[in-house]
């Protein structure tokens, strides 16, 4: 697995909903899981991904261009191997 984190200060929910919209709404092949949410003067995302080359496909066919839109940066977030995940969720 694999996974990135991107704090973006100074995003707010409207913008982070804006690139949501300019990403697009189905769930990119081989991402397992999308986090999102206010942190102390903006918005971090965490997102767990299959592998690594499922996220470089994704990041700069629909993510950058998405953030570079809405945020007008170009600023890549920082993405690491994942070791472990831990699910609390059971499916019923």
């Amino acid at each position: 697995m694999y996974a990135f984190c991107q704090d973006m200060p100074g995003v707010t929910e409207q913008m982070a909903r804006q690139i949501e919209d300019e990403v697009g709404h189905d769930t990119p092949a081989g991402c397992v899981a999308h986090v999102a949410g206010p942190y102390d003067g903006g918005w971090r995302i965490i997102d767990v991904w299959e592998d690594e080359a499922s996220l470089t496909r994704f990041q700069p066919g629909r993510l950058f261009p998405a953030l570079a839109k809405v945020t007008g940066s170009n600023e890549r977030p920082a993405d690491f191997e994942v070791r472990d995940v831990t699910s609390v969720f059971q499916r019923v």
